[in-house]
């Protein structure tokens, strides 16, 4: 059983180092090819160097900007989401009876604590 059980980890050790290397090899492979944006902008266009450096700054300014807009969805969609689960828990506690209702109630108090 032992000897099983050595040849059975021998090959998980095997599999996983091989996916490692072979995972690590496609990675840099895509890093290595991969252009931006403003590398294509500056290869069609034959942008010079202050050309790429300022409109790469225009390009994060931009990341940037759209950083924020997403942020300002994201909290006020958690907010529509927060007030749409308290709507439901609402409606749950209203069809509730007394009895019921008292442990919904400590349910979700335990929950939030």
């Amino acid at each position: 059983m032992s000897r099983l059980r050595l040849i059975v980890i021998g090959g998980w050790v095997l599999m996983f180092g091989a996916g490692f290397a072979f995972g690590r090899f496609v990675t840099q492979e895509r890093n290595s090819s991969e252009t931006t944006y403003l590398d294509r902008l500056a290869t069609q266009y034959d942008l010079s160097p202050d050309q790429v450096q300022d409109i790469g700054g225009f390009l994060d300014e931009e990341g940037r900007r759209i950083d924020e807009i997403l942020s300002g969805v994201e909290a006020s969609v958690r907010k529509e989401i927060q007030e749409a689960r308290e709507a439901t828990v609402q409606k749950i506690s209203e069809r509730l009876d007394s009895e019921q209702r008292q442990q919904f109630e400590q349910d979700r108090s335990s929950r939030e604590d």
